[in-house]
């Protein structure tokens, strides 16, 4: 999803009550908000979804996948985030069907079995 088609869902859910352009400007500016937080080295802590914040990744040894070269990464600090324990097994819960479609495996409205497998 792109930040224009955020944009666009949010519009309809909230309704005429705030302009598609204010809309825009608020995101805008809790992005900013969070980027600015980041520079500084702080977290943003968002309850039931998750936390911004800043990580260091030790130095190690990488290589240029285009020339094949070694190349030496310094210590950094990058963005990271981590969902809360609720946010990340909502996502697994609804999209375990998908996995599970990857994997060969038809679920029913019996229970589910595997291929090869049968429910007698």
């Amino acid at each position: 999803m792109t930040k224009t088609e955020l944009v666009k869902i949010l519009a309809e859910r909230i309704g005429p009550i705030v302009s598609v352009a204010d809309i825009e400007r608020i995101i805008d500016g809790a992005i900013s908000i969070i980027m600015d937080s980041l520079k500084r080295g702080d977290y943003v802590q968002i309850r039931g979804f998750g936390t911004f914040r800043v990580v260091k990744r030790k130095a190690r040894i990488a290589r240029n996948p285009k020339k094949g070269e070694i190349v030496p990464l310094e210590d950094r600090y990058v963005p990271d985030f981590k969902p809360t324990r609720e946010f990340k097994q909502m996502v697994i819960e609804s999209l375990r069907h998908k996995i599970l479609e990857e994997k060969g495996i038809q679920g029913s409205s019996s229970g589910s079995s595997v291929e090869g497998e049968s429910n007698v």
